[in-house]
Parts: structure tokens; C-alpha cells; sequence
């Protein structure tokens, strides 16, 4: 989730998903806290992918709505991937505009509340 080219389309997948998850169901979401992402971004690093060196690079688009990576290898291959930083308040939106329920959120997979970790992780009852 949040490879989508626009946001309708990320809708419409949630909406997708929503709908696989029978009457009184749970839906949980785990996606990548925003603000933390844009607070820590590391811009450039050197890494070793398999035998290739490798050089990642990574930058919030002016309008801070996506991050964008690209990996560059020694061999002149090169990679790239957009993610759209999806805040907690349009991620709840989002699925309570499918009739979902929200009832937990949590910040970490330990449990910790919004804010306290790298993660958004929501869980809701679907109807």
C-alpha cells in the first residue's frame, strides 16, 4: 500500500480490501509512520546489495507527499520506487468512508501508541 500512482486509486484499493473482510470482521493495516519518515530521512548511503555495490538515494517530493528512493549499482543498474507518506488522520478517513469501524491504533508492534514508534498500525471492525 502507497505505490499507487494517485490517491483515488489507493481508495479504491482500501475499499478492495475492506470488502474481502466479512460483516464483523477485522482489518488491520500496518503502513510507515509519515511524519517520522520525513523527521529521519536518511538522503544518501552506501550499502553492499548481494555482490553489488549500491548507493541509495532518497528525497520527500516539494510537495511532501511521497518519498522517493533510488538505488543506484556499480554496474550502472538502477532502481527507483515513489511511496506516498499517508498521514494517520487520511488513513483513518479512508477506512471509516468504507464503513469500517476504527478500534485500535497502535505506533510499534509492541503495542506502543501513535506516535511512539516507526509504524501506523490500525485496526478496525468491518460491518
Amino acid at each position: 500500500f502507497g505505490y499507487f500512482a494517485t490517491d483515488a486509486e489507493h481508495d479504491a484499493a482500501l475499499a478492495e480490501m475492506l470488502a474481502t473482510v466479512r460483516s464483523g470482521g477485522w482489518f488491520v493495516i500496518d503502513f510507515l509512520q509519515a511524519d517520522q519518515v520525513r523527521a529521519g530521512l536518511v538522503t544518501r548511503e552506501s550499502t553492499r546489495l548481494g555482490v553489488h555495490e549500491a548507493t541509495v538515494e532518497r528525497r520527500i517530493t516539494s510537495d511532501g507527499r511521497m518519498v522517493e528512493k533510488r538505488i543506484l549499482l556499480a554496474d550502472g543498474r538502477h532502481f527507483e520506487e515513489r511511496v506516498r507518506l499517508l498521514a494517520q488522520d487520511e488513513l483513518e478517513q479512508m477506512i471509516q468512508a468504507h464503513g469500517a469501524e476504527l478500534t485500535l491504533r497502535y505506533g510499534s508492534y509492541d503495542g506502543g501508541p501513535i506516535g511512539s514508534g516507526p509504524r501506523v498500525i490500525l485496526v478496525a471492525r468491518v460491518h
